[in-house]
């Protein structure tokens, strides 16, 4: 799969996927499926996701049982996303916007996931920076639920 014009890449655990958000040659941006690496990418459909123009760091990666992706993005809507896909794409159940209120503190925030597939850790690069632990909850929405406290550096539930 060719490199050029990739905004993030992520390899899914049993290393027989790879996706990756980048530009279509209509110019729209979208996530793109490899499976086996190497095969001729398709577009992740169904794709609410898309976006002409992309700022700041595009986050993408495979939960650890390979059943989701979560996409971090900031593109022309305007606001910083989340956008949580269901693995392999499955057209009755489409993508979920679970987060648009994220203050970017200076960029579209990193994540990892938990071992669990459920919960992510969030890290903001901000002065200082700020660390929120999350959990994906039922309506697929991030719920927040322990962040670092500011002035004493300890964590503290939201």
């Amino acid at each position: 799969m060719p490199t050029e014009g990739i905004g993030a890449l992520a390899v899914s655990p049993d290393l027989r996927t790879v996706a990756v958000m980048r530009a279509g040659d209509d110019g729209v941006n979208a996530v793109w499926i490899s499976s086996p690496p190497g095969a001729t990418p398709q577009k992740y459909l169904p794709n609410p996701m898309a976006t002409r123009a992309l700022y700041n760091s595009t986050n993408l990666r495979f939960s650890p049982n390979g059943k989701s992706i979560l996409l971090f993005m900031r593109g022309d809507r305007g606001r910083t996303e989340a956008w949580l896909m269901p693995y392999p794409p499955n057209s009755s159940k489409p993508p979920s916007l679970v987060q648009t209120d994220l203050t970017p503190y200076g960029g579209t925030p990193q994540f990892s996931w938990m071992p669990d597939s459920r919960h992510v850790v969030l890290s903001f690069a901000s002065s200082p920076p700020r660390v929120i632990v999350a959990a994906l909850d039922g309506r697929h929405r991030i719920a927040r639920a322990l962040r670092s406290d500011q002035r004493h550096g300890r964590p503290q539930f939201c």
